[in-house]
């Protein structure tokens, strides 16, 4: 139960930088989109007309972006171990113990922890009830 409670943990921190990735790529899509539509914009002042195509090609590329940011932003999700590594850089009196955790799996026959396992575990769990894990994501 311990390591459940360790893998949630470590999945608000997750879904922090899921999303801090996800507004990110979408932020430098819509630049994209507008820088784009600005060019196209000028392109039509300087041919001393209005070009037709500008705007759904803008349209276009704007969606293109975005879908592209989105998948981006799901294909580079963090993985476990890559959270832990930054959680213990924020925290170093965590350090070892949090990344020991992480890679523990149970020894005993019937699946479960041994005790100095479980101590390791509990001793990051409980270094999580009192810190603000996922305030390491701005």
């Amino acid at each position: 139960m311990t390591q459940e409670r360790l893998w949630f943990e470590l999945e608000r921190v997750s879904s922090r930088y899921r999303r801090l990735r996800y507004w990110s790529a979408l932020a430098a899509a819509w630049l994209v989109a507008a820088l784009v539509a600005f060019l196209a914009w000028g392109l039509g002042r300087t041919s001393g007309g209005v070009l037709h195509i500008s705007i759904p090609l803008v349209c276009l590329v704007a969606l293109t972006l975005t879908g592209l940011a989105v998948w981006l932003a799901a294909l580079l999700a963090p993985r476990r171990k890559w959270v832990a590594q930054r959680v213990a850089a924020a925290f170093p009196e965590l350090r070892n113990c949090l990344l020991a955790a992480v890679e523990q799996r149970p020894a005993l026959p019937d699946g479960r922890f041994g005790f100095l396992q479980s101590s390791v575990i509990e001793e990051a769990v409980d270094h999580a009830r009192h810190h603000a894990w996922q305030e390491i994501v701005p």
